[in-house]
């Protein structure tokens, strides 16, 4: 777009200062709408770049009034009545959505999913994350200070707290949890990684597991990994644990380590 860019510190990628900067709204429509945010079908990077150069799509508001287009979207090229109809469908049943994913789609800088579940643990409803301050998130398990500091500086700013109004607005459930039961325990607030096949869970399951004790559960190693869980042919995340001094453990281990019953 022209814009200068700058570089954070300590932070590889170098990112762009226009918030209307062409790419970067075609980015954030792009995890908006993606499998772990919304979950959108049928709003793929092609048709979102296309969308976007129609005018249809500038926003995330934009989205949920597509439905307001629909004699437009007809007329378009390769798309009959039937597709049209799904992704509107898609898009009605999409309002129905999770409290974590709903604050993962808003795209705020260094909040990854398993962030999102920590701020929705937290601060439910939404309202209360606007003006929330960085020292209340840095009492969070797993929140450090760059993050935080993301996170007050984006609820601080009233135009992201405008647009999650409109969102909300548009007729978007937001479902909390309201029966979620967090377990104190050795790992709690701990970075917690799974490599291998495992006997007793499935990928999710054990994900579920480490949030339910308290802990983070995380698909990549690295220096902030606390512990290595190895189920059977480990791939290399175990030696990566092994170099950087990574606490290591068996699946039984780890479920007697926590206690597990």
């Amino acid at each position: 777009c022209g814009s200068k860019i700058f570089k954070l510190p300590d932070r590889v990628a170098y990112r762009c200062n226009n918030s209307s900067c062409p790419a970067i709204v075609k980015g954030a429509l792009k995890h908006f709408v993606s499998r772990n945010a919304f979950n959108i079908e049928g709003l793929g990077e092609e048709i979102i770049e296309r969308f976007y150069e129609l005018g249809y799509l500038k926003n995330f508001v934009d989205v949920f009034k597509l439905k307001d287009k629909k004699d437009e979207l007809l007329k378009l090229e390769r798309f009959g009545e039937k597709s049209v109809n799904n992704l509107l469908n898609s898009i009605e049943n999409s309002k129905n959505i999770e409290y974590f994913r709903f604050i993962y789609a808003l795209g705020i800088p260094y909040v990854g999913e398993e962030t999102a579940r920590l701020l929705a643990g937290n601060f439910s409803p939404i309202e209360r994350l606007f003006n929330v301050k960085a020292s209340e998130l840095l009492n969070v398990y797993g929140i450090g200070e760059i993050i935080a500091e993301s996170i007050a500086q984006y609820f601080g700013n009233e135009e992201n707290i405008k647009l999650i109004k409109d969102l909300l607005s548009c007729g978007i459930n937001v479902k909390y949890e309201s029966n979620l039961e967090i377990v104190s325990s050795v790992i709690s607030g701990k970075r917690i990684v799974f490599t291998g096949k495992a006997s007793n869970f499935t990928r999710e399951e054990f994900f579920e597991l480490v949030r339910r004790y308290g802990g983070i559960p995380s698909d990549s190693v690295s220096k902030n990994t606390d512990i290595l869980v190895v189920g059977e042919n480990p791939g290399s995340k175990l030696e990566k644990a092994k170099s950087l001094g990574v606490k290591i453990m068996s699946e039984e281990e780890f479920l007697n380590f926590i206690s597990y019953k």
